[in-house]
This record gives structure tokens, C-alpha cells and sequence, in this order.
């Protein structure tokens, strides 16, 4: 065979291999339209892949996770022992529904409704029937003369319990909550009474009775001076025999401890000590003996006036 010859056939054996594919597309393609033609028709159905149901799966997924993320605040919002509380501080319900997992836990919050004459609620251990609430206040902080513990028991059902409001002069108290059996099984130190919070009309406040204590106390200590003075004085004086000499040196002594003597306090208690020093000091002046009894006597109403 001439190579001419070869080079003929070689191009009609590849033209006869790609009209073979292009028929054998064609014959795919018309089998197709066929089987469509037929399902529109009726004829038989068409086959369908199956399709695994992965939505199902998600939807499973999803329930699962939101279980996970929200399923402890779903039980402590509907099966929790704490009710709901519209005055409290963000947080202050969660964080008692929180403990409230957690049956040996206590917990409490503040009502916020109104901060002068603040309220609690009160989450106990599981069991326990009553608590008492204490507060101590801490007396260098809280603006009163005379600050006061205030103890007072708190009645539980199924672990929570709630107080009455509870009229306190602002400042710093330490609270504590009480088991049955006197142990302190929860303690605080918290800023209570007022606005709530020590802002400037607390701090005035505290500063001036701060002076008047300051004041007080500064006149207590001329008051113990002056009978002191007046004591040693007598003392001296007694061992003088003759009378008018006595009663000589007392008047001299007398007009320098006059001017140093307190002026009159406004204070029952203090004006009665104050009144009885005079006294104590006059009846020297006409050279009667030493009142030991009286002198006692003052100076016990002192001490008494200075531990308060």
C-alpha cells in the first residue's frame, strides 16, 4: 500500500470513530425525550433518587443545642423555688435561681424599690424552715449617734423567704444570715440606707455627727478635768485644820477653776453630771469636808457617758 494510500485510510477510520460518538449521543439524547415524553404521558413513572432526610437531622441538632444553651435557664424560670422579681438589680434573680441549684447554697438580693427602707429576699439551704437576718452596723461609718444591730427571723417556703422593709440610717453594715442553730452560714458587707450609695448628702451628714461627737466627747473630758481638780483640791485643803483658812484657800482656788469650767451642755445626762461637779466644788467653799460618795458618783456617770 503507497502512503498515500495509508494517510486515506487513516483519516477515514477517524472520521468514522467521531461520527460514532456523535451517534451514540444522539441516540442517549432521543432516549431521554422518550422516557420524558412517556412520564408527562403517563405511561409509567419516573425513578427518583432517595433524598436522606438531613433536615431532620438539623432540626435535631438544633433542639439539642438549644437544650444544652437555654435548658438550665428554662428550669430555674419554671421550676425554680425563687418567684419572679421586678425589683431587684440586674442579675440579683439569676444569681438566686443560680444557688437554688445547689441544695446546701444560700443567696440573697436587695429590692431595689426603695433603698432608704431596704427589703431581702433570702434563698436557704434545703431543709430549713426559718433563718434569721443580722445586721451590724459599723458604727464609724453609719450616720446616727447611735447606731443598732437589727436581728430579726425570716420565715421560708420551699427555701425562699422575704423581709420587711427595714428603716436604717445610711452607711456600711455587715450582714449575716443565721441557721436555726445560731451558725452564720452566709456574710456580706454592703452599703445600705440612704440612696443606697455613700454620695455626697451621706457624707455631709456623717461628718456632722462626726463634730458633734467630737464636741461631746471634748466636753466629757473637761467635765472629768474639772472633777478631778475639785477632788485632789479637797483633799489638800482637808489637811488645813483651821476652817477660815480653809475656806480661804478654796475661794482662791475657786476663781481659776470657775473660769476654766465647761459651759452648761444641752444634754440631759451631761447637765446633770455638770450640775453635780458645781455642786461637789461649792460645798468646799464653805469648808465642809470632802463628799467622797458624791465624787464616786460623778465620776461612774462619767465613764458611763463616755462609752456611748
Amino acid at each position: 500500500m503507497s502512503n498515500n494510500d495509508q494517510k486515506f485510510d487513516d483519516r477515514t477510520s477517524a472520521i468514522d470513530a467521531r461520527q460514532l460518538k456523535a451517534a451514540q449521543r444522539e441516540a442517549v439524547k432521543h432516549e431521554r425525550s422518550e422516557v420524558k415524553a412517556a412520564s408527562r404521558a403517563g405511561a409509567f413513572p419516573v425513578a427518583r433518587e432517595r433524598v436522606f432526610p438531613w433536615f431532620l437531622v438539623l432540626l435535631a441538632g438544633a433542639a439539642g443545642g438549644g437544650y444544652y444553651y437555654y435548658g438550665d435557664t428554662i428550669n430555674e424560670r419554671f421550676f425554680s423555688p425563687v418567684p419572679e422579681l421586678s425589683d431587684v438589680a440586674p442579675g440579683g434573680l439569676v444569681e438566686l435561681r443560680k444557688a437554688a441549684r445547689y441544695p446546701t447554697a444560700s443567696a440573697f438580693v436587695l429590692s431595689t424599690a426603695q433603698p432608704t427602707t431596704p427589703k431581702f429576699f433570702i434563698l436557704g439551704p434545703e431543709g430549713a424552715t426559718s433563718v434569721s437576718l443580722v445586721l451590724t452596723p459599723d458604727a464609724a461609718t453609719v450616720a446616727a449617734e447611735h447606731p443598732r444591730t437589727i436581728r430579726f427571723p425570716v420565715e421560708l417556703a420551699k427555701r425562699f423567704g422575704r423581709t420587711p422593709a427595714v428603716e436604717l440610717d445610711p452607711g456600711y453594715y455587715d450582714l449575716s444570715i443565721e441557721a436555726a442553730d445560731g451558725k452564720t452560714i452566709l456574710s456580706r458587707r454592703l452599703f445600705l440606707g440612704g440612696s443606697g450609695a455613700p454620695d455626697a448628702s451621706y457624707q455631709l451628714r456623717l461628718d456632722g455627727i462626726h463634730q458633734a461627737a467630737a464636741l461631746r466627747h471634748a466636753l466629757i473630758e473637761s467635765l472629768r478635768a474639772a472633777l478631778e481638780a475639785t477632788n485632789a483640791k479637797a483633799a489638800e485643803f482637808a489637811k488645813i485644820a483651821r476652817k477660815p483658812a480653809r475656806v480661804k484657800a478654796w475661794a482662791a482656788f475657786h476663781a481659776s477653776w470657775i473660769g476654766q469650767y465647761p459651759p452648761e451642755p444641752t444634754e440631759a445626762s451631761l447637765y446633770e453630771i455638770w450640775t453635780s461637779i458645781r455642786s461637789l466644788h461649792e460645798a468646799q467653799m464653805s469648808g465642809a469636808a470632802p463628799n467622797d460618795a458624791l465624787a464616786r458618783d460623778i465620776e461612774q456617770k462619767l465613764s458611763a457617758a463616755g462609752s456611748r
